[in-house]
Parts: structure tokens; sequence; C-alpha cells
């Protein structure tokens, strides 16, 4: 396995800054706390598409041990925003919480590869 160098994680900083990450953050941006649910219809398949692109995106070798968990929360938040579509807020609720507990080994990840000397 190839090592994931500062330089790296730069390069995948930008592009989750630019790319499919920031596309999946815009399109589902307050679907917990602003965003009305008779809104999610509309915003559902750009969520989906971007999910998609994030998966064929090459996130290099930093993106190894974050992308399984960005595909996770995502996924979280595609069966969030479908519950409470469906009018099932307990499940809403429940994918919520999963969508965060990814978000938070994401952000876990992230800070063990910025501690990483290269």
């Amino acid at each position: 396995m190839v090592a994931c160098k500062q330089a790296d994680a730069d390069s995948l900083l930008q592009l989750m800054q630019t790319g499919a990450w920031k596309s999946f953050s815009d399109a589902s941006k307050g679907w917990t706390t602003t965003m009305p649910v008779a809104d999610m219809p509309a915003a559902l398949p750009a969520v989906k598409d971007a999910r998609a692109r994030v998966e064929s995106e090459d996130w290099g070798a930093c993106g190894v041990g974050l992308k399984p968990h960005a595909l996770a929360t995502i996924d979280a938040v595609v069966a969030g925003m479908e519950a409470a579509i469906a009018g099932d807020l307990h499940e809403s609720d429940r994918q919520y919480e999963v969508s965060k507990r990814e978000w938070e080994a994401m952000n876990s990840r992230w800070s063990e590869i910025r501690a990483t000397p290269d």
C-alpha cells in the first residue's frame, strides 16, 4: 500500500472541497435542521448523484481510510431523507445518528492523517 503523504492529503482536501463531496454537502445541507421535508424529493437525486461520483473519484492513498466513511455518511443521509419523505421520522432520526457517527469517524481519520508526518 502507498503511504499517505501530506502533499497527498492537501490534494485530497482540495478535491473534497471542489468535487463530489462538495456536491453532496451542498445538496444535503440542512437536511436534519433547515431543509423542509417537502424540499427533500428535489434534493435527493443530487445527493445520490454525488454519492456515485464520490465512489468513482480517486481519493488516492489518503482516501483509503476516509472514503468508506464518506460513502456510509452519504448512504445514511439518503436513507434518512427517504425515511423523512415517507413520514418515518423515527427512522430518519436513526439515520441521522448513523450519518453523524460516520462523519465523526471521517473526522477522526482525517486528524490521524494530518498528525502523521511524511
